[in-house]
């Protein structure tokens, strides 16, 4: 009787032996499957962590350059003396200045006579390509404002 019941112990303790290597070997996979699956997502946070500070500073940019073109546009950009303008109540102190300065100019003018030269094809093509420069700068800011948003609205809140 003792001799069934060691060898019964001994059976149950190979068959334990064997259930505990398969499962160690089943759970050696499973806890490298998690520990794969836990770095993959902590990667995928930090990419998308990555792309979203991308998108929105694309954004920023383009909304900054917009403004930029926009104020050169109005001929707001530069001061006097060439610098930037950065202060709103500047930009706007220098915006009527150049107003009152421009609509000064075209009030002072007197008729012409016939005697005064008339402004040559040159100096006409000349403000029409200022004008197309400045066009063109606004269509700029106007199409970089408009894809600032839509990054901000479409792309940006999807990730």
């Amino acid at each position: 009787n003792s001799k069934q019941q060691q060898d019964l112990y001994d059976k149950l303790r190979e068959y334990e032996l064997r259930r505990r290597l398969a499962y160690s070997a089943k759970l050696d996979t499973i806890s490298l499957y998690w520990k794969s699956y836990r770095d993959l997502l902590s990667a995928s946070l930090k990419e998308t962590s990555r792309a979203h500070r991308v998108v929105l500073g694309t954004s920023h940019a383009y909304f900054l350059y917009a403004e930029a073109m926009q104020a050169i546009h109005e001929d707001t950009f530069l001061d006097e003396k060439g610098n930037v303008i950065t202060n709103k109540k500047q930009k706007e102190k220098v915006a009527s200045l150049r107003k009152k300065t421009d609509s000064a100019n075209k009030n002072d003018k007197k008729p012409q006579k016939l005697s005064t030269p008339q402004p040559s094809s040159e100096a006409k093509d000349a403000v029409s390509v200022v004008k197309e420069i400045r066009e063109a700068q606004n269509d700029l800011a106007s199409r970089f404002h408009e894809s600032s948003k839509n990054m901000e609205e479409e792309i940006a809140s999807a990730i």
